[in-house]
């Protein structure tokens, strides 16, 4: 946003655009479990209609692309909701963060490392072509291949390589995954957002013309920075769904401005706002809001490695300092999920089986100083914050500064550009320095989080933490397809963070989807990845 909205505390504005461009760099190439809470409605002045109705025009708010529209390279969040009108996944996540067929109808396992997917059949691609195993082949090779420019390369890396995925028949595919993965439906999904099945003779940078994708609509027109125009798909594979005869994207350099366009109604759908804007959207009596939880969240970051907080009395003090419930009030408007220092969100797999298992931090300022002064600070210690200028970092960061304060961290902030702190290479401050908060996009399973963050080879391991038993826990909970012993692993890792904490997670971010009171069949969530299958809007 380039708006800063009121807010009890001070902050800088926030450029979402600039952040989701970097999408690729924090994971939102896979991000993506079974059996998680549901999404609900938040409180709003106006109702979504609830009888779908067809025909009519619906315009859809969304992020200019920072890069190429097209699935295979396409790494934002602007360019991937274009994609998402006309193309289709194997799975596509619900609401609530569990997994439903789209192009695949059914799919199993044999022990977790090899996966075959039966195909819906009588699907076509807007072309009139029939969608066969061979598309899905041709899908994951150009996904997987090294050479091939794909954004959503690393997604795979070490899980499934080119070669990896063959035709059983024309309407059966089956994986063959490097090693054991229990989660691989959600790399098939949405949530990886460069495996939208394409044609087998798709070439790169073809999407804009049109006619490509399995979808409920037709790309006709695309103008690059203005937006996009579709047409019903009049071939598509469900009923009851593709109800709008055109759907009309509008992009938007600043979240600012597509709230003023919602709230004006020149635009119908906003997919995903930060929480922090519904103190001025709560005002809008047109407007429908929509709440799903999300594994979305900030870390609070710490150099295991370095002094101070290669001591963990250190880490776990700062835990300790921390009112979680005055962080969600203050920062998101309470539009969260208590975060308790591990990273298995309310919407994974596991989750209550954690929650079980791990108790509650909770601030408490005698034990933090008691923990500095046996870690040999008694007198408290000076320690430098770094962050960002995006979403909620530096208010964050404020409040963490204040809070921790009374028990003797003395914390000087360094506020960054979002350039700065995301700047490229292995010096780029956001993975080195001491102290940091970072934001990260929401995901759908807990291995791709602790796979980039946290285990020792992780790409993102920012803490620069290395545990050789997290590190095993994490192979075993990859690899286990039984639900419950996976819960009993997962309460071990979640354990084992709890009490290492090289991240401090306060929350989790619930996502939240603006709409005219025009706008229905559209689901909660997830936030960033909306479903048009079944949207409509009202005379």
């Amino acid at each position: 946003m380039n708006r800063s909205f009121p807010s009890p505390f001070a902050g800088a504005a926030i450029d979402r655009r600039r952040f989701l461009q970097l999408g690729a760099l924090l994971g939102a190439g896979a991000t993506i479990a079974a059996c998680a809470p549901g999404g609900s409605a938040g409180t709003s002045a106006a109702s979504a209609p609830t009888k779908a109705v067809s025909g009519g025009k619906m315009t859809v708010g969304l992020p200019t692309p920072s890069g190429p529209v097209d699935p295979v390279t396409m790494n934002d969040i602007g360019a991937v909701d274009t994609v998402l009108v006309a193309a289709e996944y194997l799975t596509f996540p619900r609401a609530d963060g569990s997994l439903e067929g789209r192009l695949a109808t059914t799919w199993t396992a044999d022990d977790a490392s090899t996966w075959t997917f039966t195909l819906r059949q009588g699907v076509k691609f807007h072309d009139g072509s029939e969608l066969t195993a061979a598309d899905v082949v041709a899908t994951f090779d150009r996904v997987t291949d090294p050479d091939g420019g794909s954004a959503g390369l690393q997604s795979f890396a070490g899980i499934l390589a080119p070669g990896g995925t063959t035709a059983v028949d024309d309407h059966t595919v089956r994986f063959k995954l490097d090693r054991p993965y229990a989660d691989f439906p959600y790399l098939v999904s949405a949530y990886a957002y460069n495996t939208a099945i394409l044609p087998a003779s798709y070439r790169t940078g073809d999407f804009v013309k049109g006619g490509f994708g399995t979808g409920p609509y037709i790309l006709t027109r695309f103008i690059p920075g203005s937006g996009a125009v579709f047409r019903r798909n009049e071939n598509y594979w469900l009923d009851e769904a593709a109800y709008l005869d055109t759907l009309e994207v509008k992009y938007f350099a600043d979240t600012n401005a597509q709230v003023l366009a919602v709230q004006s109604a020149s635009v119908d759908l906003v997919p995903s706002v930060e929480p922090a804007t519904l103190r001025t959207l709560k005002r809008s009596t047109n407007i429908v809001l929509q709440e799903a939880a999300s594994s979305s969240f900030q870390s609070l970051q710490m150099r295991t490695d370095v002094a101070p907080f290669n001591d963990k009395r250190v880490r776990q003090a700062l835990a300790l300092c921390l009112d979680r419930t005055k962080l969600i009030a203050g920062l998101i408007d309470g539009k969260a999920s208590l975060g308790n220092d591990h990273l298995f969100a309310p919407t994974f797999e596991s989750a209550e089986s954690v929650a079980q298992a791990v108790e509650q931090r909770n601030r408490d300022i005698a034990a933090a100083k008691r923990l500095l002064s046996e870690a040999g600070h008694p007198n408290g210690l000076d320690v430098t914050l770094t962050t960002t200028r995006i979403f909620e970092c530096v208010d964050h960061a404020t409040l963490v500064k204040d809070m921790a304060a009374d028990a003797g961290f003395r914390i000087t902030l360094d506020i960054m550009t979002p350039e700065e702190y995301f700047a490229s290479g292995d010096n780029s401050p956001w993975l080195t320095v001491p102290l940091g908060i970072t934001n990260w996009g929401s995901r759908g399973c807990a291995s791709q989080v602790l796979e980039a963050t946290v285990a020792t080879t992780a790409p993102y391991n920012s803490a620069h933490f290395s545990n050789a038993e997290l590190d095993n826990l994490i192979k075993k909970y990859d690899a286990e397809p039984d639900a419950k012993a996976r819960a009993g692993i997962a309460a071990s890792i979640a354990e084992l963070l709890h009490e290492e904490v090289p991240i401090i997670v306060s929350y989790f971010k619930s996502q939240v989807r603006v709409a005219t009171s025009r706008v229905g069949g559209m689901p909660a969530g997830p936030g960033d990845f909306p479903d048009f299958q079944k949207v409509f809007v009202s005379a």
